[in-house]
C-alpha cells in the first residue's frame, strides 16, 4: 500500500490518501486451514440477475475448491439466503429466490455439508434486515448466528457439550 499527503500552499495537510493493492490469487480459499468454515454466498448474484443454474455451476465448484483446500476435519456449514424484502428483490421472482436455496441445499447434501436454513429461521420478518432490505441488522445476525450454531449442535453432538457454545446460543 502507499500513502500520500496532499498539503496546501501554507504546507497543511488538507487530506490523506491511501492506496491498496492485492495480487491475485488462485483462490479465494487458497491454503485455508481452519476447524470450522462457514460459507454465505449467493445473495449478490441473484440480486444481479445470475440465473439460478449459472449459479449453481459457479457455486458447487467454489465448494468443490473449499473441500480440495480444507482440511478434512474442517467442518463446512453452507448457509442459504437470509429474508430480503420484495423492494430488495426488484424483479427477481420469488421462484429464483427458492432456486438459489435449492442449489445451495443440494450442493451441502452432494459434499456432505451441514446446511443452514437461515429463511426457516427468519421467515418472512422485515425487522431482520436494515432499510435496504437485504443488509442483516443486529437482529438478524443474532438469527443467523443462532441458527447456524442449532445446525452444528444437531449435527456435531460433541459440541453440545461444550459449555461456551451454550452460552453463546443462550445469549442470542
Amino acid at each position: 500500500w502507499t500513502r500520500e499527503r496532499v498539503a496546501d500552499m501554507e504546507g497543511n495537510q488538507r487530506r490523506e490518501i491511501t492506496t491498496v493493492s492485492c495480487a491475485p490469487v488462485a483462490s479465494p480459499i487458497s491454503g485455508f486451514r481452519s476447524d470450522l468454515l462457514i460459507i454465505a454466498h449467493g445473495l449478490e448474484d441473484l440480486l444481479s440477475g445470475v440465473s439460478a443454474a449459472e449459479f449453481k455451476a459457479e457455486y458447487s465448484a467454489l465448494v468443490a475448491d473449499v473441500a480440495e483446500n480444507s482440511l478434512p476435519t474442517t467442518t463446512i456449514v453452507l448457509t442459504c439466503l437470509p429474508y430480503v424484502t420484495d423492494a430488495a428483490l426488484g424483479d427477481v421472482t420469488l421462484e429464483t429466490y427458492a432456486a438459489y436455496n435449492a442449489a445451495i441445499q443440494a450442493v451441502a447434501m452432494t459434499n456432505g455439508f451441514l446446511y443452514a436454513d437461515l429463511y426457516a429461521a427468519m421467515g418472512d420478518a422485515a425487522w431482520t434486515v436494515k432499510e435496504d432490505g437485504k443488509t442483516l441488522n443486529n437482529a438478524g445476525c443474532s438469527l443467523v448466528a443462532g441458527e447456524i450454531l442449532e445446525e452444528l449442535m444437531r449435527s456435531c453432538p460433541c459440541l453440545a457439550l461444550n459449555s461456551n457454545f451454550d452460552l453463546v446460543l443462550r445469549s442470542l
